[in-house]
């Protein structure tokens, strides 16, 4: 992350911690951290041309900024899965993670 890159956070409870931020291509990036069982850290990557399709998905329109509709409805996502919401919206995201 650079300095001038802006992050919300969507959930922080029960040891599991995931923010969102727009990375330096443009990609929206889901970032989770789960200390629950040792150290488990995963990405999830939305392309920029299918951010639109997340800001729709939360009732937004074209002028609306992702990160906070996405801070708004954080938990609801994390707790159906980021993953998951994300294909339920017809978006095909990128994965990684790491333990």
């Amino acid at each position: 992350m650079t300095g001038n890159e802006r992050r919300v956070s969507l959930y922080a409870a029960n040891q599991l911690y995931v923010d969102a931020r727009i990375g330096a291509s443009g990609n929206l990036v889901f970032e989770g951290q789960d200390l629950s069982r040792g150290e488990y850290e995963y990405f999830v990557s939305v392309r920029p041309e299918e951010i639109p399709l997340v800001v729709a998905a939360l009732g937004g329109t074209p002028e609306d900024d992702v990160l906070d509709l996405l801070a708004r409805h954080g938990e609801e996502i994390v707790r159906f899965g980021e993953m998951r919401w994300l294909k339920a919206q017809g978006i095909d995201p990128g994965f990684s993670s790491f333990v």
